[in-house]
């Protein structure tokens, strides 16, 4: 897919970050060469087998099922290790701690320690300079996902109620999240510019009036057949 875009291939990663640990979201960093970083918590959700592992509902009989067998469906082939982010310090963006810093492009982005309301371990990557947020699971553009798409989101919600490890705190999470972006993209706009909302499913958006909307037309990449 990123050689069709033109945006090389993938002896040209030099970083896999994994925002969290569910299958969708770190399933294939095991295909690649490049250095893997994630949190701590997320490499103990991939190593145990339970995606609630860091949670009140750890313990939970279901959530350890769904994991093992979503896992098995997904195929899921984790890196044999990887590079665990530091421990929250005291400087924060927001209401979330600081854990890490990275280049790219010449810009800085920043990895911020999510609450565990989705997930334990789970982080986001912000950069001012780019104008740019990538909010994993946390926010999401369910709106304008494609009919497939969506059938496929759906199938979680069917087997565990819901995705969300800690289902209250993801609402003071998202909140949070929120008043972050709302407060880039202000100052965004002041040199005529938008923040991009990079969500965990769905398009790259803006915020319109309260509504993520696509940033641009959407593009379904379909790998060629052999």
């Amino acid at each position: 897919m990123f050689a069709s875009y033109g945006l090389g291939g993938t002896d040209d990663f030099t970083r896999i970050i994994l925002t969290h640990g569910d299958t969708d979201h770190s399933g294939a960093a095991g295909f690649f060469n490049a250095p893997v970083y994630t949190h701590e918590g997320t490499w103990e959700i991939i190593k145990t087998n339970n995606r609630a592992w860091g949670a009140a509902s750890q313990d939970l009989v279901l959530e350890q099922v769904y994991t093992v067998m979503i896992n098995l469906f997904a195929r899921m082939t984790p890196p044999p290790s990887v590079n665990l982010f530091p421990p929250a310090g005291e400087l924060k963006r927001g209401e979330f701690p600081v854990l890490s810093t990275f280049t790219a492009g010449g810009c800085t982005f920043e990895i911020l320690e999510g609450h565990g309301g989705h997930q334990h371990g789970l982080v986001y990557i912000v950069c001012r300079e780019a104008g740019v947020i990538f909010t994993s699971d946390t926010i999401l553009n369910l709106k304008h996902l494609s009919p497939e798409r969506s059938e496929y989101n759906n199938f979680a919600v069917y087997l565990v109620t819901t995705v969300n490890v800690d289902p209250d705190l993801v609402k003071s999470e998202r909140k949070a999240l929120v008043g972050l972006a709302e407060e880039m993209d202000r100052e965004l706009r002041a040199s005529g510019r938008r923040l991009l909302y990079c969500c965990g499913h769905g398009p790259i958006s803006v915020m319109e009036n309260g509504e993520l909307v696509p940033a641009i037309k959407p593009v379904v990449y379909h790998h060629p057949q052999n």
